[in-house]
């Protein structure tokens, strides 16, 4: 084995293979950096292309045929299927939708990025006629992928916020 080697091996063992720039693709074995990064691309994948582009069929190579939502609207299934309706009534809804990932961390299978999405409030959403407004929406989201896929996502956001910015619930006094 050559010295290279057996530094990246030892650096594997100390848990350091991924900070040292394996460039995703792991010389020594360890498969630390691949998982990482490529978990990374598939969540990336799912903002860029479903949620910005409206490329809803792109979820059937990014999420699992099993997928489980936690935390879904209610009467909207929590699967793939069902993250179609959530993403095409957001579309819908918000046309100029951007979706802007503000910070991403993975660990494992896991993947958490904090997020931001503004949009023109064009069309009927969560039961409130369109407003016209300009609306800003952040939140954060986990995702767990298994076999390169996203196997199940959590979602955390301020839905009080938005109906806030609609109009439709008054902000506290002095906000």
């Amino acid at each position: 084995m050559n010295a290279g080697k057996v530094m990246l091996v030892v650096l594997a063992g100390l848990g350091l293979c991924a900070s040292i720039g394996c460039g995703g693709r792991c010389p020594c074995g360890c498969g630390r950096g691949a998982p990482l990064d490529d978990n990374k691309a598939v969540i990336r994948r799912q903002v860029d292309e479903v949620w910005n582009k409206g490329n809803l069929a792109a979820l059937d190579e990014i999420m699992a045929a099993d997928l489980i939502g936690h935390g879904m609207p209610p009467g909207m299934p929590p699967t793939r299927d069902g993250f179609k309706q959530l993403i095409g009534g957001h579309r819908k809804a918000f046309p100029d939708l951007v979706v802007t990932i503000e910070d991403m961390l993975a660990e494992g299978d896991t993947v958490a990025n904090r997020w931001t999405w503004t949009g023109t409030h064009k069309g009927d959403y969560l039961g409130v006629a369109p407003t016209g407004k300009k609306v800003t929406l952040r939140g954060i989201s986990i995702h767990r992928l298994e076999n390169g896929k996203i196997a199940e996502q959590w979602h955390q956001t301020s839905m009080l916020d938005l109906m806030q910015q609609f109009g439709v619930v008054k902000p506290p006094p002095g906000k």
